[in-house]
C-alpha cells in the first residue's frame, strides 16, 4: 500500500498529464477542508470541478484579451457611440 505522501505525488502526475493543473495544485487543501468540514466525496469533487472550471475561463478571458490586441482601457463605457452607424449602436446593450 502506498503511503498518503506517494499517493499524493503521484495524484499531482496524475492530473497534470490529464491536463487538470488547477485540480493538481488545489486537491491538497481543499481535501483538508472537507475533511474538517464533513464533505460527502461527491461535494469534494463538485468543489474541485468548479475550481477548474473557474481557472480555465479565467485563463481563456486572459488569451483572448491578449489575443485581441486591445488596449487595456477600452471598456464599453469608453466607446463613442457617435462614431459608430445606427445599426451598430442598436446592437449594443
Amino acid at each position: 500500500m502506498m503511503s498518503t505522501k506517494a499517493v499524493n505525488e503521484a495524484l499531482v502526475v496524475l492530473l497534470r498529464a490529464l491536463r487538470l493543473s488547477a485540480m493538481s495544485r488545489h486537491f491538497q487543501e481543499l481535501a483538508h477542508r472537507a475533511e474538517k468540514e464533513n464533505w460527502r466525496f461527491e461535494q469534494y469533487l463538485y468543489q474541485l470541478a468548479e475550481i477548474e472550471l473557474e481557472e480555465r475561463n479565467k485563463r481563456r478571458i486572459a488569451r483572448l484579451l491578449k489575443a485581441s490586441q486591445l488596449p487595456e482601457d477600452k471598456t464599453l463605457a469608453t466607446l463613442e457611440l457617435d462614431k459608430l452607424p445606427a445599426p451598430v449602436r442598436r446592437q449594443l446593450p
